[in-house]
């Protein structure tokens, strides 16, 4: 199986943990192709001598100009396309982490999507939050194929005859609200209008809203997803997995950063 490494960058200055960050991942990845992302015409050069020779792609700045367009971005087909040779790419932004090279492993584990777990209230998550699927898109693996495949299909997010029977059981609806309802039904809840007006994070609309309506993308389960990558509840996830680190991390910096620290070894920014 082929795997690329998409690193998507928006800024000339990185930080100091960003330019370790790429330099980890050169480090630990560099049998693969990894491949710089940016803005048409922004100077990459601060990010060039701790990566040698990496590959780089300029994309139209709008993209990467807000973070709604960010998250437009990875749910945009033409994105997909441009690497639709390999059979995986890995999302690595610089606020990840990678420890070892798993990649063709996770890519051997064929799941659609995997990130690491996610929990109910998400930055406040503690040892009792519910987990509620898969999803920080910082660090993902993605199967092109498969992401291919939604974005060019259409399908109902939820059954509109299910919502509709819902809706009247549980309140009167007036001839003149009834439209209204019908275009929420129907209109705007499909896989094409989301694609459009989706105004959440794209790692929202792979780990969770597309598995409602495409039944055979498939996604790990919480301890699957923890082996692969960790974000909130590290330490807990950690011991839990046999005090064995997974293959990256992502937002080190803003969750357990004390914990990350015996693991990454990053200069400080006024060192």
């Amino acid at each position: 199986m082929t795997s690329a490494i998409l690193i998507i960058i928006h800024k000339p200055d990185p930080q100091e943990s960003e330019l370790a960050s790429l330099e980890q991942c050169w480090k630990k990845l560099n049998n693969y192709k990894i491949v710089l992302i940016f803005p048409k015409g922004m100077d990459i050069g601060a990010y060039l001598p701790v990566a040698p020779n990496i590959s780089h792609v300029a994309i139209n700045p709008k993209w990467l100009s807000t973070y709604r367009n960010f998250n437009k971005l990875k749910t945009n087909p033409l994105l997909y396309k441009l690497f639709s040779s390999f059979d995986f790419i890995l999302f690595y932004e610089l606020d990840a982490w990678v420890f070892n090279d798993e990649l063709q492993y996770w890519c051997s584990q064929n799941y659609d999507y995997i990130g690491a777990p996610w929990y109910e209230d998400l930055h406040n998550a503690n040892s009792d939050s519910k987990f509620i699927g898969v999803g920080n898109g910082g660090f993902s693996l993605r199967k092109v194929k498969s992401h291919l495949k939604v974005l060019y299909s259409f399908s109902y997010v939820n059954s509109p005859v299910e919502m509709m029977k819902e809706t009247f059981k549980n309140r009167g609806l007036t001839f003149r609200s009834l439209l209204h309802v019908v275009s929420n039904f129907t209109f705007r809840n499909n896989t094409f209008y989301l694609f459009n007006n989706f105004n959440s994070g794209e790692d929202i609309f792979w780990g969770q809203i597309v598995s409602r309506s495409f039944k055979n993308f498939r996604l790990p389960n919480e301890r699957t997803a923890s082996k692969f990558a960790m974000e909130v509840k590290a330490p807990q996830l950690y011991k839990e997995n046999n005090n064995i680190l997974p293959f990256g991390c992502h937002a080190w910096e803003r969750y357990h950063k004390d914990f990350w620290m015996q693991f990454i070894k990053v200069k400080e920014e006024n060192e």
